[in-house]
């Protein structure tokens, strides 16, 4: 469904620092020298060394290589446009196969697949135009991140399955790709959908490493390996991860010393591409090349907002130029990252104390708040993380579900037994982790250009986790699923033609049509959250409670359709036209 609203260009301006890092990486060097991307070399996010500017996220830019490849090979043999297109179908009919052995119709599926591909597959080629060598760098990344959000999905969709059923399953894959800002962010090359992956690929490992009555010891070590992958294209995200990690697996996988080593030596291994790369650029294997970077205040690419700047809020430097002398000076960087981690944490307190409209605004309602909008051209063009995923208002009543389920009683008993089940591994795990990123990024929120609090975009995933853990929510998949798939797709394909009337009606530019998206999810969540709070009390309204889920889903669907495919059509040209 991503290809559908794929637009080959780049939304913030710190990207064009990423694809001009891939394609010096494609020259085989790691410094820049060749701004394909942007105005020139400078842009958000480069640092210098030694006179030579260096970018950003190597991991995420090493990951795009096999892409890039793959993008030149197809390029190489028959025009770029109409081999993703091809592209495009195949998968549709594998997809399509996928289906029909699910619900024990695959010829059905495979006719109807085929149709759909044959159809969609006419419809891009025609009147296709060349895509120009230079953007395949960019296609790369784009592709990267697809295939990530894709698999956000399905490791979502093996985790729950896993758990519970496919039903289940099923449903929770597709909220996680679809109902939540997670495919927003599958077209531009940012490093959060990534990050992401690396969080739901944890929480499905860990969970395996418990299934048994022992600890599995190659599930938990392989828990750790997407720390160092997360930790090569942002430092700070995987210390996050494993921070998270470290104070839930350690505490409850027994005292296996054999398990211990073997996880611990995996974690090492992992983070080996990121400590080579940061030697590579700095002489100084714990220092990021992040640490480099001027940073910037952020805009919109190509929106003319008079900023040319990044998002990103790093650290400060007018350049710096390392000397691979000494190895105190990698283990310097170490004490002062820990010290930076734990300054981090300290400032969320405060922050979460003390300034609770930064929560609010973040959390539940964005609006215009003026010096925010001053940097994104003066509108308000993003939304809070409820209005984004209206579904996660069903957690409101999690509060009470954990007081009536004796929440405290159960925990007591796993600390003095030192062992939680897998599932209440999991649970830990998402608690800790979603806690210790809140409080990290609380601070700088809310900021301009984040569009759906991208920088929290792993908690939308785990949200989803925690709304099927619910009974009520599990319950109502269970016994009312065709009531809330047909409410959904209802939602969609009616719910969102009348809103691409209403805002052709009144005209509404970019900030209005991103808050009335806003105001329709607060409305779905709103519907949600009552639904769950009557439950709570015993009393249940299943039917009610399927309209909900299947309108909350709906609202975070149609936002991911129009804001690809009309309100933020200035990023570039559609790879796959269809029509």
């Amino acid at each position: 469904m991503y290809a559908v609203y794929w637009r080959i260009g780049i939304v913030i301006t710190d990207s064009y620092t990423v694809a001009n890092a891939l394609v010096a990486v494609a020259d085989g060097h790691l410094y820049l020298d060749d701004a394909v991307y942007g105005a020139g070399l400078e842009t958000p996010g480069t640092g210098t060394v030694d006179g030579r500017l260096y970018g950003r996220n190597y991991g995420q830019v090493f990951l795009a290589v096999p892409f890039l490849l793959f993008v030149e090979a197809m390029a190489a043999v028959a025009d770029l446009r109409v081999a993703l297109a091809a592209v495009w179908a195949l998968l549709v009919v594998g997809l399509a196969r996928l289906v029909g052995r699910e619900l024990d119709r695959p010829k059905y599926a495979a006719y109807v697949g085929s149709a759909l591909a044959l159809t969609g597959f006419a419809a891009a080629i025609a009147g296709t135009t060349t895509i120009d060598a230079d953007r395949h760098y960019l296609i790369a990344l784009q592709m990267q991140t697809m295939v990530a959000a894709a698999l956000v999905g399905v490791v979502c969709y093996r985790l729950l399955a896993r758990v519970y059923d496919r039903r289940i399953g099923f449903a929770g894959g597709v909220a996680a790709s679809l109902a939540t800002p997670v495919g927003f962010w599958a077209q531009f090359p940012k490093r959060h959908v990534l990050v992401t992956l690396c969080v739901v690929a944890s929480m499905y490992l860990l969970y395996r490493s418990r299934e048994g009555d022992a600890v599995d010891v190659r599930f938990r070590a392989a828990a750790y390996v997407p720390v160092g992958v997360a930790a090569w294209v942002s430092a700070a995200e995987g210390v996050i991860l494993l921070l998270a990690l470290l104070a839930v697996d350690v505490p409850t996988a027994g005292r296996d010393l054999r398990s211990l080593v073997t996880a611990g030596a995996t974690c090492v291994v992992s983070v080996v591409p990121m400590f080579v790369t940061n030697y590579l650029i700095s002489g100084n294997a714990a220092q990021p090349p992040r640490v480099l970077s001027a940073g910037g205040d952020g805009s919109l690419a190509g929106d003319n907002s008079g900023s040319s700047s990044g998002t990103e809020a790093t650290p400060q430097s007018s350049g710096t130029e390392a000397t691979p002398q000494p190895g105190s000076e990698t283990l310097d960087t170490f004490i002062g990252a820990t010290e930076v981690v734990l300054r981090l944490f300290d400032s969320g307190i405060e922050t979460l104390v003390g300034e609770s409209g930064r929560l609010y605004h973040t959390f539940v309602r964005g609006g215009y708040i003026a010096d925010v909008a001053a940097r994104d051209a003066g509108e308000a063009i993003r939304l809070a993380f409820l209005e984004a995923m209206p579904l996660a208002a069903a957690l409101l009543a999690v509060p009470i579900i954990a007081v009536r389920t004796d929440f405290g009683a159960r925990l007591r008993s796993a600390l003095e037994n030192r062992r939680l089940s897998a599932l209440g591994t999991v649970d830990a795990f998402v608690a800790v982790y979603a806690t210790a990123l809140t409080l990290v990024y609380l601070p700088r929120l809310p900021l301009h250009a984040t569009i759906t609090v991208r920088y929290l975009l792993a908690l939308f995933p785990i949200a989803v986790y925690a709304l099927v853990r619910m009974g009520s929510v599990r319950r109502v998949l269970a016994e009312r699923l065709y009531l809330a798939v047909f409410t959904y797709a209802s939602g969609v394909l009616i719910g969102g033609q009348l809103l691409v009337v209403y805002l052709w009606v009144v005209d509404a530019t970019r900030g209005e049509a991103v808050q009335t998206h806003a105001l329709v999810g607060l409305g779905t969540a709103a519907l949600l959250a009552g639904w769950t709070l009557f439950d709570t009390t015993g009393r249940r309204a299943d039917r009610f409670g399927a309209v909900a889920l299947g309108l909350a889903a709906a609202s975070g669907t149609v936002f991911l359709l129009l804001a690809g495919l009309w309100h933020f059509a200035f990023v570039g040209g559609r790879a796959l036209p269809f029509g």
